[in-house]
């Protein structure tokens, strides 16, 4: 019975080569999913609040505000996304995912002014725990030529 290669493995691009573990895929999805679902779930649930919306140049400032956050949230989002895919604790990986889903969350309450404080506590929580999750990470284990 003859075996056939994969194409990548032909090339000399195997995961291994690639700096990418073959475990890491579900890790990354989870993370699309949760922020996915924290972001929907803060658009539904967002009421704005009138007495911000009257004046339009703190509504022009809140938007400018939520837009440089959500660049700050899609930086995080592309570090995560690599660093997901090395070997990570639980408790970093879920302090990860915990910090970009609540300043994913965070931006959007400003976008739409909904609570301004509780936005800014939420999004300045989640930029300690993704601190904190640095903090107790090691750091992964190259993954294993192949």
């Amino acid at each position: 019975m003859v075996t056939q290669t994969p194409p990548l493995r032909e090339a000399g691009l195997g995961a291994g080569r690639l700096g990418v573990r073959t475990g890491a895929l579900p890790r990354r999805a989870v993370l699309a999913c949760l922020v996915a679902i924290a972001v929907l779930g803060a658009l539904a649930s967002a009421r704005p609040d009138p007495r911000i919306l009257v004046d339009p140049e703190l509504t022009r400032l809140l938007r400018a505000m939520a837009l440089l956050k959500g660049a700050l949230v899609l930086a995080a989002l592309g570090l995560l996304h690599w660093r997901l895919g090395w070997q990570v604790s639980p408790a970093p990986a879920a302090l990860y995912l915990a910090a970009v889903a609540g300043m994913a969350v965070a931006s959007v309450w400003i976008w739409q002014p909904t609570s301004i404080a509780a936005a800014a506590l939420v999004f300045h929580l989640g930029m300690l725990a993704g601190m904190a999750g640095a903090w107790l990470d090691r750091g992964g284990k190259a993954p294993a030529p192949s």
